[in-house]
């Protein structure tokens, strides 16, 4: 009895320790995201939209490019405004834009980062490496009434 006693505690604690190491790999990279958001936001706030989404979308170098992530820019009209790795989607209306699964991922993006102020929203979007459609991740928060800044990861980067 004693052993299975002692068997029951290693192995719930191989559970939790297997637990947080398995969420430490999958959170850090969407906390990634969320810092280049935030530092993003902070960026808008001491320099101006003009500057700032000039910034970021840059030719997707620069500070708000780090790996595959980049900084975007919705608002609510479901327009981009500042895109960090495709220039040629500033201006374009994407309110109506579904991914390989039918999700209107960008108005589901503006929509609840308006209205819950952040949000994480899952879709499939074409990987720049691979060219391939790839499950991807954004996390977006609200800037002001009107517009969220939001960046992505690829789920191979997740850590799934």
């Amino acid at each position: 009895m004693k052993s299975f006693k002692v068997f029951m505690v290693v192995m719930m604690l191989f559970g939790f320790f297997s637990f947080c190491i398995v969420h430490a790999v999958c959170a850090a990279p969407i906390d990634d995201a969320r810092a280049l958001v935030t530092k993003a936001i902070d960026y808008v706030k001491a320099n101006g939209k003009t500057k700032a989404y000039s910034e970021f979308t840059n030719n997707g170098t620069g500070q708000f490019k780090k790996g595959e992530m980049y900084i975007f820019v919705l608002e609510d009209n479901y327009q981009i405004v500042a895109h960090g790795a495709n220039a040629k989607l500033i201006g374009k209306d994407l309110r109506n834009l579904k991914d390989s699964n039918n999700k209107y991922f960008f108005k589901e993006m503006v929509d609840r980062g308006l209205k819950d102020g952040e949000a994480t929203v899952d879709y499939m979007w074409t990987n720049p490496k691979t060219n391939k459609p790839g499950h991807k991740i954004s996390y977006v928060k609200k800037l002001d009434d009107k517009t969220v800044i939001g960046c992505g990861i690829y789920e191979k980067n997740n850590g799934k």
